[in-house]
């Protein structure tokens, strides 16, 4: 896979993975000390160290 095709799907997977982060956790009643939500935190985190800050959008 080329540098291009890895970085694109780099910034799927990163846009995905912040969606459904936000879907899931974005209300009133999240607790952010919860084991299930630093753990999707977490896997969003790593996706988007792969992906330069400037094309995170």
């Amino acid at each position: 896979m080329s540098k291009r095709s890895e970085a694109k799907q780099a910034r799927e997977t990163y846009k995905a993975a912040k969606a459904e982060h936000n879907r899931r956790f974005n209300n009133a009643d999240t607790d952010p000390d919860s084991d299930e939500y630093l753990e999707s935190h977490d896997a969003v985190a790593d996706a988007g160290r792969r992906v330069s800050w400037w094309r995170r959008g």
